[in-house]
């Protein structure tokens, strides 16, 4: 999945499921650097 499909949904209810996907596609590609990224947004106090 890309940002090209979330673009691609139509407004509303199926744009919202596209970026969920995309949100949980993303966070899965970089569940190895988990730690790191929250480390990172704890620092720019983000999270």
């Amino acid at each position: 999945m890309t940002i090209a499909d979330v673009l691609s949904a139509p407004d509303g209810p199926e744009r919202d499921l596209a970026i969920d996907n995309w949100c949980r596609v993303v966070w899965n590609a970089c569940a190895n650097n988990r730690d790191t990224i929250i480390a990172l947004l704890r620092e720019h106090q983000i999270a």
